[in-house]
């Protein structure tokens, strides 16, 4: 017997007890489309057709093996795609920031931007080299072993993991900067999927800001040279940045991607 043959109209809740699953992860589920749903007012609860379940069942319960929204209490968690620790996208990092080091600025080159700049900063953008691009298209092991306590990595790439990593604490900062209600005790998992209209307006505003960021930075200080002084006490160093873009390696669509597979 299938849900709609029992009862047409279901709460999230009864809707989440009918296909087995949590209602933050049923959430989810309305949020990213998989599941047919409309809500009651302007900040109403959703009411799901039972004939929609059966739908969702049907053709295969797409997301439903998401990672895990709720912790051992069964209370909603912040978003969390690794059961491992960040330190692994740092190592991607590093690795790249090690590869780029000999692309240090001559000394020529140096004065001349010290003088054009008239600042205190120098921002270098590094190409990526065949080398930095074997690491990043590599298994994201070879820059990050797996102690043996650990579990497989989700993302399989350097960087698929660098980026998830990044997308999830994008996500967390757009998450943040959502108005807020007196009384909106909600936790920010609950925010994310709060509508389909605001989950992929997260989604679009965390992939352009990814996008702009640098896969690495490394840095640097040297003397100021004369010519780039304002005046005889001015002595404070040059900070040269070297770094990489993200948009030099992949586009909007490759992290709509890895946000996708991971079940952002």
């Amino acid at each position: 017997m299938t849900v709609s043959q029992t009862t047409l109209l279901l709460r999230r809740d009864q809707a989440a007890e009918a296909i087995g699953a949590t209602p933050i992860a049923t959430q989810r589920l309305i949020a990213r489309g998989r599941l047919k749903a409309t809500r009651l007012g302007a900040d109403g609860d959703y009411r799901i057709l039972a004939s929609d379940i059966d739908k969702y069942v049907a053709g295969g319960a797409p997301d439903f093996d998401g990672p895990k929204l709720d912790n051992a209490d069964g209370n909603p968690r912040s978003p969390n795609w690794f059961d491992t620790p960040s330190w692994p996208s740092r190592q991607v990092a590093s690795s790249l920031a090690g590869l780029a080091s000999q692309s240090q600025l001559s000394d020529a080159e140096f004065e001349r931007r010290a003088i054009a700049s008239a600042g205190s900063t120098i921002f270098v953008d590094v190409p990526l080299t065949a080398q930095m691009k074997s690491v990043l298209g590599g298994p994201v092991e070879d820059v990050a072993p797996l102690l043996p306590s650990m579990t497989p990595y989700a993302a399989k790439t350097a960087f698929d993991y660098w980026a998830a990593d990044q997308l999830q604490s994008r996500a967390l900062s757009q998450i943040d900067a959502l108005p807020s209600s007196n009384g909106d005790g909600r936790t920010r998992i609950w925010k994310l999927y709060d509508s389909p209209a605001q989950y992929q307006q997260i989604v679009d505003a965390t992939i352009k800001d990814v996008l702009q960021q640098s896969l690495f930075s490394a840095s640097e200080f040297r003397a100021r040279p004369a010519a780039a002084r304002s005046g005889p006490g001015d002595n404070a160093p040059v900070q040269v940045v070297y770094r990489s873009r993200v948009s030099d390696y992949a586009n909007a669509q490759t992290l709509r991607r890895i946000a996708d597979g991971l079940a952002f």
